[in-house]
């Protein structure tokens, strides 16, 4: 896609005869871009148009222009979508299925020169949600979109997402066993090895439907 044009001038100033210029309504440079995939810049040169584009003075033979030859830059510029990747990494008594997770945007438009763009990646990775860490969900957690380099954005939607997660409330419970109901596997020959105390295990899951147990559960 072509970007926004600069010329050395945006007006001209012309003397001729007054008949010859009340014909002139316009004045006109050409660009073609066709196959190009790098930014123009040259000097062309000015063309005097009538309201319907039809050259007044051709090679400039009566009229005199202050400004014959235009200096133009045309940036010529590449556009690329780049799908934005949060997973869900399933735990602490939640699969991917238990919970809903909505994205500001899933995927981001960028514009820069094709050498910059081309080196850009299709998708990329926000970051990880490990449901074994979520207690709770969560609305408008921002996201960092980790790209950087010379280009612009479309929409002017900035390097930030947010993200809302919404997930079943838990069920936690605490077990307590007792240290004679331990039991110990890979003793080595000739040794012996006992408990002390009691350990307390904290269990999370979810309420299955008219029933009072958590299931399925998960050490915490």
């Amino acid at each position: 896609m072509a970007g926004e044009e600069v010329l050395s001038h945006t007006s001209v100033h012309l003397s001729g005869p007054e008949e010859l210029l009340k014909k002139i309504k316009k004045g006109v440079v050409t660009v073609d871009l066709t196959g190009r995939t790098e930014t123009f810049e040259g000097t062309l040169r000015l063309v005097l148009c009538d309201a319907d584009g039809n050259e007044v003075d051709e090679d400039l033979k009566s009229v005199v222009v202050s400004n014959s030859q235009i200096q133009v830059k045309i940036p010529v510029l590449m556009k690329k979508q780049i799908q934005l990747l949060l997973p869900i990494v399933p735990g602490g008594g939640l699969s991917m299925e238990d919970v809903s997770l909505s994205m500001s945007a899933e995927s981001i438009t960028v514009i820069g020169s094709p050498s910059v763009i081309a080196g850009l990646p299709d998708r990329v990775e926000l970051g990880v949600i490990d449901l074994a860490e979520e207690s709770e969900g969560f609305t408008d957690r921002e996201y960092q979109i980790p790209l950087s380099g010379n280009f612009t954005i479309a929409g002017n939607q900035g390097m930030k997402v947010k993200v809302t997660l919404t997930m079943p409330k838990m069920i936690e419970k605490s077990i307590e066993i007792a240290a004679n109901q331990i039991a110990f596997i890979g003793v080595p020959t000739g040794y012996t090895a006992s408990a002390t105390s009691k350990l307390t295990v904290k269990v999370r899951g979810l309420r299955r439907k008219n029933s009072p147990l958590i299931a399925p559960c998960q050490l915490l």
